[in-house]
């Protein structure tokens, strides 16, 4: 199995054959970019769905990832892998190989469909992940042509698209949660994954009881930024001064600049938002002096975030 993009910067021949090689692949990856944007409109169009059905996400997803794929095969899906791990922030190893082998073995189905033409998963997970209860939605594509080399030189391929939300644990009772949990494995072989699952779940919901959904979100964003930080960069300087920030019109005026924008959430809240190319980042920001150094040191994670992987 090989990333499409990989494939393209591989071909540096600059003879005819080459050059049709590379082209015949780029048009694969122009197939799967595009079906992988329609797998995040369709998610983003769940996500703002019937309010009136029992939902089990938290009604906006933050967090995206894609990939692209040629000629993958059974137990070829080691890169698919360490997404799914960079993917997961959890610090509980147990939870996150559990996690990691539900959805390898549900992909690994669709990876080792012998029939040509089109398949489609669509898949969701749920897991504890940093005092949240956190949902994974996977839609995954692959095409099998008849015989390898009708395109390019390769037999499939396969592209997917995984999207986080949190749960907003509000809207749900603990036994429909743990319903859905019990009923994600897909598989007799998970019972064991799945236990866990519930045992960590519980403990978590019951620290979310006396939490709002705002804050749940903006702790996880939070910690989920420290983790990725290394530590020399979280002790560097800051780029906003809380001391001179003590209202909501002096926090903005520092941030948008940063690429932040200030909306109305439907309870005419005032909400702070970055929107990057694979997630989200917001939190709501009301006028006392805690909220609004919560909203400084999310912005100052995000940003330091920015200039770290840039």
């Amino acid at each position: 199995m090989a990333k499409i993009a990989n494939m393209i910067d591989s071909i540096t021949g600059a003879d005819e054959e080459a050059q049709k090689q590379k082209e015949q692949f780029s048009f694969l990856q122009k197939m799967a970019l595009a079906k992988c944007e329609e797998f995040k409109s369709d998610l983003e169009k769940t996500a703002l769905g019937d309010k009136s059905k029992i939902e089990i996400g938290g009604g906006r997803f933050f967090k995206y990832y894609s990939g692209q794929h040629v000629d993958i095969h059974s137990q070829a899906n080691e890169r698919i892998q360490e997404t799914i791990n960079s993917f997961f922030r959890g610090s509980d190893e147990d939870i996150k190989n559990g996690f990691q082998s539900l959805i390898s073995g549900a992909l690994e189905t669709l990876i080792n469909t012998s029939s040509i033409g089109e398949d489609q998963e669509d898949m969701f997970f749920i897991y504890p992940e940093n005092n949240a209860v956190v949902r994974l939605d996977v839609k995954a594509y692959k095409y099998t042509f008849t015989k390898k080399g009708i395109i390019a030189d390769c037999e499939n391929i396969f592209c997917y698209t995984m999207a986080k939300s949190i749960i907003d644990h509000t809207t749900l009772k603990l036994d429909e949660l743990l319903y859905f949990v019990s009923d994600m494995s897909g598989s007799e072989g998970n019972l064991e994954v799945v236990e866990n699952f519930v045992d960590k779940i519980t403990s978590v919901w019951k620290k979310l009881q006396s939490c709002d959904t705002n804050t749940v979100l903006h702790n996880y964003q939070i910690d989920c930024l420290k983790s990725e930080l290394p530590q020399k960069l979280m002790k560097s300087k800051r780029f906003l001064n809380s001391a001179n920030i003590d209202n909501i019109n002096n926090l903005v005026q520092h941030a948008i600049p940063l690429g932040w924008q200030l909306t109305s959430d439907s309870f005419g809240r005032n909400r702070l938002t970055k929107i990057e190319n694979n997630g989200i980042y917001e939190t709501i920001i009301e006028n006392y002096q805690e909220s609004i150094n919560r909203a400084i040191e999310l912005v100052e994670l995000v940003t330091l975030k920015d200039k770290y992987s840039n």
